[in-house]
């Protein structure tokens, strides 16, 4: 049995000065989404949609909830 989970982060508007500051401190190129949401600071998120544990890696909601099946 396969699955996925989607999450949709929205972002406040950010300055270019913070932007760079993310891609330095943040390092995204060795991140899918280029975005470490557990590193950013959190006044930059104006919303997370789903499940910020499957944004940093592992959708633990989902499967906790898929090993309960087994």
């Amino acid at each position: 049995d396969t699955f996925y989970v989607v999450t949709t982060i929205c972002f406040q508007e950010l300055s270019e000065e913070q932007i760079e500051t993310s891609v330095v401190e943040c390092q995204p190129l060795d991140k899918c989404g280029a975005n470490g949401l557990h590193e950013l600071d959190e006044s930059w998120i104006k919303e997370v949609d789903g499940s910020s544990s499957n944004v940093i890696g592992l959708p633990m909601e989902a499967v906790t909830e898929r090993l309960a099946m087994l």
